[in-house]
């Protein structure tokens, strides 16, 4: 009988001071966690707000790429971006800028998807034999690694004097190669 007590005994000590160890050692890691990071953890809104920010994207050669633009860029915890009134410039050597204009945009924590929202202005200046070009939507999606744009929203492209009308679009930006998924209709200029 004395054995068991014994025995008993040791292991609640052990047990006691197992849970001391556990408990010491996770309120010193509370204890040496940062404060902004302990604040950023409970706050349900953004952890950073930027004003006037341009936001470069270099190529391999440390060229820029892709420029964007805004006067306020809310950054979040997880990493994820939200932009307002952002302007995207994709800056390509042989041919002019595309420019892309929004009232609201977000990028993701991983930053491989650019979106944006509400009033989507796609615009080219015409170069060699391409006339201009002009693209309105609600939304567009920039999967970056990719150089690929999609919506699947209704769109309007404006290529030139004609007029193109559809649902969806997807948009290679390496050969500007334009897709509209559905429903589509061309207005061609009456010819003299």
């Amino acid at each position: 009988m004395n054995r068991w007590s014994d025995r008993l005994g040791s292991i609640v000590s052990m047990a006691l001071l197992g849970g001391l160890a556990a408990a010491s050692y996770l309120l010193s890691e509370w204890a040496l966690q940062p404060d902004w990071q302990r604040a950023s953890a409970d706050r349900a809104g953004p952890t950073a707000l930027v004003y006037g920010a341009t936001i470069v994207r270099t190529n391999r050669d440390g060229l820029p790429d892709q420029r964007i633009q805004t006067p306020e860029i809310e950054q979040f915890a997880d990493g994820q971006s939200l932009f307002k009134s952002p302007v995207v410039v994709i800056l390509r050597p042989d041919r002019p800028p595309v420019t892309v204009t929004a009232d609201k945009g977000s990028v993701s924590a991983d930053q491989s998807l650019v979106t944006l929202r509400q009033k989507v202005v796609v615009t080219r200046q015409a170069f060699g034999t391409d006339p201009s070009i002009r693209v309105e939507t609600e939304s567009l999606a920039f999967f970056v690694n990719e150089d690929i744009a999609r919506t699947a929203d209704p769109v309007m492209i404006y290529r030139g004097s004609s007029t193109l009308y559809g649902v969806g679009m997807t948009l290679n930006q390496k050969t500007d190669q334009m897709t509209i998924l559905a429903d589509s209709r061309m207005v061609l200029p009456r010819q003299k």
